[in-house]
Formats: structure tokens, C-alpha cells, sequence
């Protein structure tokens, strides 16, 4: 079932995995073996890159890309929806043990 947060889900399945960590003004993962979320070296800027860095550069937009979807403002309607919806857990909670109590 697809819904508004489908999206980023989606992208964050494709983005590097691992525990991402701000380091200064980029972000790495904790697993060596895994590329970085987000690199920045402008020594690259503007080149082409060659046919066996395809993945490489595959999986550095896939992270461009997730860093992009995951704004700000979508983590906060994501967080106020997961608000919400412990809040009518609670409630339902509360009306099961009612009823159960009876």
C-alpha cells in the first residue's frame, strides 16, 4: 500500500546503510565498507566520472536524493502522524481494558 511516507521509504531502502553520522559539514556511516551518504569534495566537482565508479556515483545520488526527501518538513509531519497515532493507541488501549474489566 503506497502512502505519503512510501517515498522515503523507498529512497531510504537505496541510500547507504548503517548508522549515519555528522562529521563536521559531511555525513559518513559507521561501516567502513559502506560509501559515505554524503561526500564532499570539490576536487571532483564538475568531472565526468569513469564507467567503473557507475556505482559509486549510482549510490551517491540515491543518498543525494534520501538527504533531499527526508527535509525537515517531512520529518515533522512523519513525527506529529506517529504522535497521533500513539495517542489513539492509548485510547484504544484504554477502551480494550474496559471492556475487558466488564
Amino acid at each position: 500500500m503506497s502512502d505519503e511516507y512510501s517515498y522515503i521509504e523507498d529512497l531510504a531502502g537505496n541510500a547507504s546503510k548503517g548508522e549515519w553520522i555528522a562529521v563536521g559539514d559531511w555525513v559518513e556511516t559507521d561501516d567502513d565498507e559502506e560509501l559515505d551518504p554524503c561526500q564532499c569534495d570539490l576536487s571532483s566537482f564538475g568531472q565526468r566520472f569513469e564507467e567503473e565508479d557507475k556505482d559509486h556515483n549510482k549510490k551517491t545520488f540515491s543518498n543525494a536524493a534520501y538527504i533531499a526527501a527526508a527535509q525537515p518538513a517531512n520529518v515533522v509531519e512523519m513525527v506529529k502522524e506517529i504522535r497521533r497515532l500513539r495517542k489513539l493507541l492509548e485510547k484504544v488501549k484504554g477502551v480494550m481494558s474496559a471492556v475487558s474489566l466488564a
